[in-house]
């Protein structure tokens, strides 16, 4: 079990049944084995908390969290990896850099969160 994000676009379709539709533009996923590094690395709310925002509202948070992620990753390597195996820094760091990626390129995207 993990938290599943997506992120979509709403784009008008001009038909009146239904008038918008969601153009999904990322999709991924992450063990929860990994929050308590998310937490410590303040990644945890624009993360498992996002549901609901838009991208350039989670990306302040999401860059500077990242910075911590990085700047810290021996002690946080140490101290956070799952004992169990599943996840790891290296999880983590590629699923908040592609996230950042996206909220760059696509600001005004919607984020919905499945925990």
């Amino acid at each position: 079990m993990g938290l599943d994000m997506t992120m979509y676009l709403e784009c008008e379709t001009g038909n009146k049944e239904n008038p918008t539709e969601k153009i999904y533009i990322f999709s991924k996923g992450i063990t929860h084995n990994l929050a308590r590094m998310a937490t410590e690395a303040n990644l945890y709310v624009p993360i498992w908390l996002a549901d609901g925002h838009k991208a350039k509202d989670v990306l302040p948070e999401l860059e500077s969290g990242y910075v911590s992620l990085c700047s810290e990753k021996k002690q946080l390597k140490k101290q956070f990896t799952p004992k169990n195996g599943f996840g790891s820094w290296e999880v983590l760091e590629e699923f908040v850099r592609e996230m950042i990626e996206t909220c760059k390129k696509y600001p005004n995207a919607v984020i919905e969160v499945d925990k």
